[in-house]
């Protein structure tokens, strides 16, 4: 567990309680915790797996090559048509 990340979910004025309950099932999981981009992000074997981050109006759970996912149950949303990343 990285520090930093406890800060962040302290510091956070909307989503502290949910980003704790990301951390938790994050770390249930064979995912390394580190701090990239000054948010928390998620890897395995020092591949990004997915990152944790605030938005104005929302949270994010982001899969980094989310495209190449399996979702039968269509739970994932794309990148809205704005996003610079993949």
């Amino acid at each position: 567990m990285d520090e930093r990340v406890d800060e962040c979910i302290r510091a956070s004025p909307r989503w502290s309680a949910e980003m704790a309950a990301l951390r938790g099932v994050l770390l249930s999981t064979e995912l390394a915790e580190d701090w990239k981009w000054r948010q928390p992000c998620y890897t395995h074997d020092g591949h990004n797996v997915v990152i944790l981050g605030e938005l104005r109006d929302s949270l994010i759970l982001g899969f980094f090559k989310g495209e190449l996912l399996a979702d039968p149950a269509g739970v994932l949303e794309p990148n809205g048509p704005n996003s610079r990343s993949a």
